[in-house]
Parts: structure tokens; sequence; C-alpha cells
């Protein structure tokens, strides 16, 4: 059953209790010194500055970047840490703080806003993955909205939620002008996606149409990453085994689906060919257009990073780049990973590795490497026009440890390699 409330017209009084009031300075516009010769960054640090938030999840469109700091909110006992973790949203434009929204309702405690986040050029979306559905009993995973009128993102008052999505700590969406899109990755099915269309003349989100794999099992993991592009779904599956007698693990998989009319149809299912048992293929995918990238962290045991471009029939491989990635993004003849070190699971991510299509032929164009080992550069990245977003969680602020931060970065006027 589909539950979805809506407030854009008039805010409700609850909602008005939701916003907290903007700063006006930007608290964290600086510019950093790099590694490597790329140009100046915009770092913007989480405002409300308390320790241990962490600051991962990050989002940017024309312009807006949309950071989410899951583990944010109150801090009761005045120790300069939240007690709560309700979660916060902090939306920038070109670095100046626009939005720092820390929910107050009951309902909110302890839901971990912003545990993801996506944005277009009309929608700001956020997951509450432990939204409390009757303020304290019960939770499910929800997402909160906000839609850019006159230019502006005001606070996210629409939300969106279904009792068949499951309370989950990842939750990745990802939203279009009129899509918004949740993965489900139940682990007692193959999993499944929900995308909701917005009706604009109901001024809702109306009822969801499931996604499924053509040749799921249970465990799959469908659902795990999704990427959203005008009338085009990528969804990742990382546990995805084509084989259920193989006592291998499973290599992980990729599926497209694509709109015509009111209905999406899969039109394409696919494991890289490099993918080894056990490889997480699918682990992170990101879709603009006619090119797709996926990351499988640990392929053959150095992971790999795959660019696919859609030809007039299918899908084809047009470069790898053997690199354990914890994200990827895409946009146009540009492309981005937030780097690992896996295998060695006592390291993290700390780079940022980026890619350009040159005629026909892609090939690693630049990157930096972070300057502190442990802020965890590039967990989650996105890339919009020239645009380049990281987080870094393990960012220290102003005496606070992990307070968090995001950089926006534009590489493409070096050459400089990594």
């Amino acid at each position: 059953m589909v539950q979805t409330q809506f407030a854009s017209r008039s805010l409700s009084a609850r909602f008005r209790s939701l916003i907290t009031p903007v700063l006006a300075p930007c608290l964290g516009l600086a510019v950093l010194a790099l590694s490597s010769p790329a140009q100046a960054q915009i770092r913007m640090v989480s405002p409300n500055g308390l320790a241990y938030v962490e600051t991962q999840a990050v989002a940017q469109n024309g312009g807006f970047t949309a950071i989410g700091s899951y583990a944010d909110g109150f801090d009761a006992d005045g120790n300069g840490a939240t007690d709560d973790y309700r979660g916060a949203v902090y939306l920038y434009e070109w670095g100046n703080l626009r939005l720092n929204f820390v929910p107050q309702g009951p309902e909110f405690a302890f839901a971990n806003l912003g545990r993801t986040v996506s944005i277009s050029s009309t929608w700001l979306a956020a997951t509450a993955p432990q939204y409390n559905i009757t303020a304290g009993a019960g939770t499910v995973g929800a997402v909160l909205l906000s839609k850019k009128v006159g230019g502006s993102f005001g606070p996210l008052s629409y939300v969106v939620k279904d009792s068949r999505i499951l309370a989950n700590a990842a939750m990745p969406i990802a939203v279009s002008d009129t899509q918004l899109v949740i993965g489900s990755q139940n682990g007692a099915n193959a999993g499944a996606v929900f995308v909701f269309t917005y009706d604009a003349a109901r001024n809702n989100w109306g009822t969801p149409v499931i996604l499924t794999p053509s040749d799921g099992h249970v465990g799959d993991g469908f659902g795990s990453s999704v990427s959203i592009d005008g009338s085009r779904i990528v969804v990742g599956a990382p546990q995805q085994d084509d084989n259920l007698n193989d006592s291998l693990a499973a290599k992980g998989r990729v599926y497209v689906f694509d709109r015509s009319g009111t209905q999406w149809q899969q039109t394409f299912a696919y494991t890289a060919l490099d993918a080894t048992p056990g490889a997480l293929y699918g682990s992170k995918v990101d879709v603009h257009g006619s090119r797709l990238i996926v990351s499988a962290p640990l392929a053959a045991g150095i992971g790999l990073v795959q660019i696919l471009e859609r030809d007039a029939t299918t899908w084809r491989s047009r470069y790898v780049d053997y690199r354990s990635a914890m994200s990827v993004a895409i946009y146009g003849d540009k492309a981005v990973a937030g780097l690992a070190e896996y295998p060695n699971p006592g390291r993290s991510a700390n780079r940022l590795r980026t890619y350009r299509l040159n005629g026909s032929t892609w090939s690693a164009y630049g990157g930096m490497v972070s300057k502190t080992a442990d802020d965890y550069l590039g967990e989650v990245v996105d890339i919009h026009s020239d645009q380049v977003a990281a987080s870094v969680r393990g960012f220290d602020y102003n005496g606070r440890n992990n307070v968090g931060a995001a950089y926006l970065e534009n590489f493409w006027a070096t050459s400089a390699g990594l």
C-alpha cells in the first residue's frame, strides 16, 4: 500500500517546524591545495559543525550540491556531538549555503535523513531509511523531497513511502524531473525497484511501478544501486548469480530498463567478462544518455570500472580500468570514480580518478589524492557538466573530528594523470 503525504501548496505546522534557519554565510567555503594540479576547489563543510556526523552522501546538478549527513541531529547534552541521529540535508549553490534542513518532528528521531541524496533540475530528494511511522513505533524507508520553485529549493516537504520498501541503511535513490527511483534489495527475494511518477495536476507522486529482473534469484541484491536519465533506468544487482548450481560466489549483473509510453521494459542485462566470482559487478552504476559506468570493486581481487555505450543495436564495452571503486559517475564525455583500497578491509577510498572520451577512445584523465589518510575522500561521487562532487566524511573542522565535508571540483582544465 502506498502512503504518500504532500505539503507543497501550503506547509503544515509540522513541516514548518522541520526547517532550521539557513545560515546566511557559507560556513564551509574554502580553497584547498591539491596533491595534483587540478583546479581550485570549493569545500563545503557540514554547517552544523558537530563531531562524528561524517557527511557522506553527495549529489549535484547545475551548480546545486546536495549533501546528506545521516548521523547529524541535535546536541542535547552540549558535548559537540549529535544525540539522536535524525540526520540532515544541506544544499549549496556554487558553495553558498542555501538550505540547512534538520527535521524536528518525533517521527524523525534516529531516522538517518540524508543517508543517500539525489538532485535534478526540479527535485531534491533524500532518504530517511529509519523513518518512524508512528513517532517511535515501527520504521519504514521514506524519501523526502523538495521541489524547485522560482529557481530555489525550499524545505523537504514531500514524503514518499511505501510499506513494501523495507527500512534499509543503503536505500539507493535517483530522481529526475518526473520520476523518483527507489531501490529495495530485499534479501528474501531478488530485490525490486520502485518507480514513482510525479503527477503535476494532483501534485503527488502516485502509485509506483515495480521493476524486477527477468532472471532474478533470491539474494541477488537487485536494486543495490540505481540511476535514471530521462526515460532510461539502470539497476545494479551485485549478488546476482546466473548459475544457481555454481559453487563459486556470485559475479553480479547490471540491468537497463527503457520507458515506452507509460511502460518500463527491461532491454539489457549484462555481466562483464572480467567479472570474476565475488566481483560485485553492479555495486555502483550511473547512466547518462547512451553511456553507462559500472563498478565491480572485488573483480579478480583488484576491481574494475567499466564504461559501456549504446550503439544502434545493443550496449558494448568501451573501456575497462582495473581499479576498485566505491562510487562512479558519468556525464557526457566525462566520468569519475571514487577509488577504494579493496580487498584490504582496513583501508578506504581516498582518491578520485577521472576519465574522458577523446574521439572514440576513453582514457584516464586526472584526479586527486586526499592529503589526509583518514578523510575517506570519494566514497560517494557525482558529476554534472564539468563539475565533480565528492564526499569527504572524515574531514575534521574547527577542532572537531569527522565533521564531514564535500568537495566541488572541475578537473577538466588539466591533463594531469593519476
